[in-house]
């Protein structure tokens, strides 16, 4: 953003030093504020030519097409002239150990609870009777099982063995025997070392012919496993400057997913912090991408780093604070669920001191992990990150806009605004207004007065990801009429305007869920298989 105001730009220049930043980087989540706020920008084009904005380059290093299991959703950012980026390269591995999941027996028909023995019989008896057999299939067998089951199930019955009952009703007379079943249970998630040794524990067991076919066909054999990388590129020429790949080492191999697959780096004070799958937590040299330290961060992976005063932190099984140059876990706040694991902490500076806040609502000192105030949130299953300009706080949750007055002893409620709340992007507070945008809608409020400024339900943007505000422009991923992730296009709008205006789109295929990173000038995005820098300049 291009301050108007003298004092707002002195007082960036001394955030940007104290934090050892420059202010052109776009060096973390959401920038070098956590906010989405461009601090210092040149004049921008105002409109863009058919083809889109001018395309510096492509990254030379082709990425892995994203997805769950295959790339990964991570966030590109910017800093001391490179680009770094999270990856995950997905690949299958054949494996020669074979074995009996709980899953896989419920297919054929097991639980671990079965209804009472009377109505445990009538149920063999019916999935084997000649009315079953005489059924074939599609709606006429769904209404044959729900009238079964509302005839012998009460209510109770229903929510404790319902699934039971529909899958052995289904399968009919193709579901396992009970008492088969329950002999394989024994060995759930107890690996054989390969199939000659199922062979011979079938054989112990009396397991028939025609079992052994099917659960033998049900065996994986193959094991989807994520290794990750970390990327570094000129910011310049887009070369690659270094990358490196972690191979996974879980036992049983990590595939990617999609709540497990989408960090965004830190970089800061020379080093690069990254989440990989699997709780992997790396700090790497920044400059040559040796890597510095590598520790546990159980249950993250969506989170990404935040590093305050010589502490590095990330959302896991609570929030972990490592101390930033060994590695060493220093403390686990545990106020901070790990339900809440999708969400990277907002960045709050009040006096001389600097604290992460949280969904929960949870202020954090960075140094210590203590709590200094918790405040209700209605999180409802949304993960937006907090947004934060000064002592004032936007979020999105469960009914919609929430803003906050922030002080030492906690967060005042100014204003609450329903409108139907995103699954992902995070709002920002940009020049007296609270902008949310996503793929349930977008709306601008008065951030002093709570009043609805415009709204428009039906222009729906990139719903996982967060917008970019630099000299009154806003720049996001856009979306189709009726909702959905995103489309993977660049949408320009302008700020400040009394109806949503969108002044410029470019079908440049984004990563989904990904945001973009600003820096001099140039927006920095995650393409569906590389890194692509354009220059949004006049």
């Amino acid at each position: 953003m291009l301050s108007r105001n003298p004092k707002a730009s002195v007082f960036c220049a001394v955030i940007a030093l104290a934090v050892g930043v420059a202010a052109a980087d776009w060096n973390e989540w959401r920038g070098p504020d956590r906010n989405g706020i461009v601090r210092e920008s040149p004049p921008l084009a105002d409109a863009w030519p058919a083809e889109g904005p001018k395309l510096v380059w492509t990254s030379e290093e082709k990425l892995p097409v994203s997805g769950d299991y295959n790339g990964g959703w991570g966030s590109p950012v910017v800093a001391d002239g490179r680009v770094y980026c999270s990856v995950m390269i997905g690949h299958k591995e054949t494996i020669t150990r074979r074995t009996v999941t709980k899953s896989m027996l419920q297919r054929l028909g097991w639980s671990e609870r079965k209804p009472p023995a009377d109505v445990l019989a009538a149920l063999e008896e019916a999935r084997r009777s000649p009315e079953r057999k005489a059924l074939k299939g599609g709606r006429e067998l769904g209404a044959w099982i729900n009238t079964w089951r509302n005839d012998h199930l009460d209510t109770g019955q229903k929510r404790a063995f319902g699934a039971f009952v529909v899958t052995r009703l289904r399968l009919g007379e193709a579901a396992v025997d009970l008492p088969v079943l329950d002999r394989l249970a024994t060995v759930i998630d107890k690996p054989f070392a390969d199939e000659a040794a199922v062979d011979a524990w079938f054989s112990e067991h009396d397991i028939p012919d025609a079992v052994q076919k099917t659960v033998k066909a049900k065996f994986r054999i193959t094991l989807s496993i994520c290794d990750d990388m970390i990327l570094c590129l000129d910011a310049e020429t887009g070369k690659t400057l270094w990358k490196k790949v972690f191979p996974n080492t879980h036992p049983a191999g990590v595939a990617g997913r999609y709540s497990t697959s989408g960090s965004t780096p830190c970089i800061a004070n020379g080093k690069c912090y990254a989440m990989g799958m699997d709780g992997e937590a790396y700090c790497l040299n920044g400059e040559t991408g040796a890597l510095v330290w590598r520790e546990q961060a159980p249950g993250g992976s969506h989170s990404s780093f935040a590093v305050v005063n010589g502490v590095a932190v990330v959302l896991g099984e609570g929030a972990i604070g490592f101390d930033a140059e060994t590695g060493e876990r220093l403390w686990t706040q545990t106020k901070v669920s790990k339900k809440n694991a999708w969400h990277s902490s907002a960045l709050w500076r009040h006096g001389e001191k600097t604290y992460l806040i949280f969904r929960g609502l949870h202020c954090l000192d960075p140094k210590t992990g203590a709590v200094l105030w918790s405040a209700p949130d209605r999180l409802g299953g949304k993960t937006g990150s907090p947004a934060v300009v000064g002592d004032r706080m936007a979020v999105w949750d469960a009914q919609g806009v929430a803003f906050y007055e922030l002080s030492e002893t906690g967060a005042k409620v100014l204003w609450k605004q329903p409108f139907p709340p995103d699954w992902g992007a995070s709002p920002t507070i940009y020049d007296g207004r609270v902008y949310a945008l996503g793929g349930t809608g977008c709306i601008c409020i008065n951030a002093d007065t709570g009043k609805v400024l415009w709204q428009d339900k039906t222009l729906r943007l990139g719903t996982y990801a967060s917008p970019v505000f630099a000299d009154g422009k806003i720049f996001t991923q856009g979306n189709g009429p009726k909702g959905g992730y995103g489309d993977g296009s660049l949408v320009m709008l302008k700020a400040g305007a009394d109806e949503p205006k969108v002044i410029a789109r470019a079908d440049i295929k984004q990563t989904l869920t990904t945001s973009p990173a600003f820096a001099n000038g140039r927006l920095y995005c995650r393409l569906r298989n590389r890194i692509a820098c354009y220059d949004l300049r006049k």
